[in-house]
């Protein structure tokens, strides 16, 4: 392949992430969640207390659980290793487990309110024990099914026109945000690499957020991530989560693997006539402004011809990019929301789109559910997928 632009150049970017910054969020992080699990204490000592009064030891053990999700995601980050996962495995569910409660415990507390101003008190509404029953019900069918829809993978299968090529059909595997670590491991890689062996791809396309650790901590990957590497070229970005855990050392470690990094530079693909355009994330450059800068540069400064196809982590700034010439962006980072309601955040979020196929003049944008999970190993409606696509020449 033939190229420009310097792979690695952070574009006059900030620093990596430094302690104080780590333990100034850290610290934002866990009053936050724990204020929150202090309430989620406080509505449920109301539901479950006979007289409905207040019990200090419903919020006092919210807090503690709280303190314990903080504190063991921090050591399993630290203390990276398989004999972590049972209790990252707790941890991580245990975010999920709190949001929900959350989100429960805001519709009983809007309810106890409403009680209050018809002169009734929850001990006294004929619905109390119904309420009493189903919340643990409720949240207990999402979780089951969030992990277990989780655990399924979608071969998404797409066809999209593309300006003439030297060749009449161009198959396109994209990866994005598999999160390889503790809790996304060899199965997900097993099912990728035959999906990728059965469809016979000319080019695989990593759209960040491949690793979800440090490098040091995948060495019992490495055989398996060969083998998908195996199947045809691949070409990849970082993401957000590559610059968290250790920017240089993590694209060392893709590049050590066999993947050709497309990071802030173009490269020409002879096999197919592409030419593909690669930009890092927003995190790497330190400021959004530099980021957009910089992606402007790449895409003027590529060649123009049989098509060219952009591949940015975040699904950022497409109609810029569309009415420059770029044929196809293939995006990540949203993961869809991941688990339900937090689609509704990502598509307020990422307008021009947060999930699948969109088209604007021409150009057409694919922003990638996520290969992988992130944090809960949970699907609540969206879906973990590899996308499968063919470029057809058009007529």
């Amino acid at each position: 392949m033939k190229g420009g632009g310097k792979t690695g150049d952070r574009n006059g970017s900030g620093p990596e992430r430094g302690w104080k910054e780590v333990m100034l969020f850290l610290a934002v992080v866990s009053i936050f969640i724990m204020t929150f699990f202090a309430l989620i204490g406080l509505v449920l000592s109301i539901v479950y207390t006979v007289d409905s009064t207040i019990d200090w030891r419903y919020i006092l053990g919210s807090v503690l659980f709280a303190l314990f999700l903080i504190l063991t995601q921090v050591v399993t980050h630290i203390m990276h290793g398989r004999c972590m996962y049972p209790i990252y495995l707790i941890s991580s569910l245990g975010l999920a487990l709190f949001f929900y409660l959350f989100l429960v415990s805001a519709a009983i507390l809007l309810l106890i309110l409403f009680l209050i101003v018809w002169g009734m008190s929850f001990h006294s509404f004929a619905g109390a024990g119904t309420v009493r029953v189903l919340v643990p019900v409720l949240i207990s069918a999402v979780m089951l099914y969030g992990l277990l829809n989780a655990r399924f993978l979608r071969r998404t299968r797409i066809t999209i026109p593309f300006p003439e090529g030297e060749k009449e059909r161009v198959r396109l595997a994209l990866i994005s945000d598999l999160h390889l670590g503790l809790l996304v491991g060899k199965r997900r890689l097993d099912a990728v690499a035959g999906s990728l062996k059965e469809y016979r791809p000319d080019l695989i396309i990593i759209a960040g957020d491949l690793l979800d650790t440090h490098p040091r901590n995948l060495e019992r990957f490495e055989p398996f991530v060969r083998e998908l590497c195996s199947t045809a070229p691949v070409l990849a970005v970082s993401g957000n989560h590559e610059f968290y855990n250790g920017y240089r050392e993590s694209l060392e470690w893709m590049s050590s693997m066999g993947m050709t990094l497309l990071e802030n530079r173009w490269v020409r693909d002879e096999r197919t006539g592409l030419v593909l355009i690669g930009i890092g994330d927003p995190t790497s450059f330190g400021d959004i402004g530099r980021y957009r800068e910089k992606l402007h540069e790449l895409v003027e400064s590529s060649p123009g011809g049989n098509g060219r196809i952009l591949v940015s982590h975040q699904p950022l700034f497409f109609s810029e990019v569309a009415g420059k010439g770029v044929n196809l962006m293939l995006s990540g980072h949203t993961h869809a929301g991941q688990i339900w309601p937090f689609n509704l955040v990502t598509r307020a979020i990422f307008a021009e789109g947060d999930r699948g196929l969109h088209e604007m003049n021409g150009s057409h944008l694919y922003v990638c559910q996520g290969t992988g999970t992130w944090g809960p190993p949970m699907r609540v409606g969206t879906y973990s997928e590899l996308v499968l696509m063919d470029l057809v020449r058009k007529d």
